[in-house]
């Protein structure tokens, strides 16, 4: 029973330390692997009964062979927080200091508490972190989306970012996120939206504002300075000539981008 409870918690993994700590000598965990109770999945980790078949319970199972503070990291963290749709094997696992694992790829890092989180359950890296260590993995567009899609939610602070770029300055991953600091807007909701961005920046577009509340109406592009919304999907180009009178009737144009 106990050792059943201790599974449920663990998404059905035990680890042969704790089995000791519950009072099973050697021979009895040697017994339970016998007659198929245990079933050994990594160095000292079991199964209780059967293997757990969702990629999410077998990612704790890879945890709990990497030891106290390991974390799941990179790919795997990737999927946790959205960034990645599919799971990618090996399972990635961060730790400070660790054997290699057969079926686990171990990265060694000194990890600071800022730079761990909690999501599903599972002790993985921070939304920060994580983008750093895939961010060389992944193509502009795809780390645009990605950025975006964490800060809507919340999930990611351009604050948290700059702190830990600070820290890493010279990591891979930092020179591909530091633009995101450089110019920062609000998060955007689409690839025509960051695709909007790069063409306003190639063609030197003033600075300007995404996502922006104008009394009942959210505006996707604003450009204080001008005084200029541009509406770049959805909606009616009634909806963007009302709230442009919110903010003034002295603006001098509203254009509905179709490019």
């Amino acid at each position: 029973m106990l050792i059943a409870n201790l599974a449920n918690r663990q998404r059905g993994y035990v680890t042969r330390q704790q089995l000791l700590k519950l009072g099973l000598g050697p021979d009895a965990v040697r017994y339970r692997i016998r007659i198929g109770r245990l079933i050994p999945v990594y160095a000292g980790v079991y199964a209780v009964g059967h293997l757990p078949t969702l990629p999410q319970d077998r990612a704790v199972g890879a945890l709990l062979a990497c030891g106290a503070g390991a974390v799941l990291s990179h790919s795997s963290a990737a999927i946790l927080w959205g960034i990645f749709k599919r799971w990618e094997m090996p399972f990635e696992v961060t730790a400070r200091t660790i054997r290699q694992r057969l079926g686990i790829r171990i990265h060694r890092a000194v990890l600071g508490r800022q730079d761990i989180s909690y999501q599903a359950g599972i002790r993985v890296t921070s939304p920060a972190r994580t983008l750093l260590d895939i961010a060389p993995r992944m193509t502009d567009k795809a780390l645009t989306r990605a950025v975006n899609d964490l800060r809507r939610p919340g999930y990611l602070r351009l604050d948290q970012l700059a702190e830990l770029l600070s820290r890493f300055p010279r990591s891979p991953g930092s020179g591909r996120l530091r633009p995101f600091l450089e110019s920062p807007t609000g998060p955007t909701w689409s690839e025509f939206e960051d695709a909007f961005q790069a063409f306003a920046d190639r063609f030197g577009f003033p600075p300007r504002q995404l996502n922006v509340r104008i009394g009942r109406y959210v505006v996707d592009v604003l450009f204080p300075r001008e005084r200029v919304i541009v509406e770049l999907d959805g909606g009616t180009f009634t909806v963007a000539a009302t709230a442009l009178s919110l903010i003034g009737s002295a603006m001098p144009r509203c254009s509905r981008a179709g490019w």
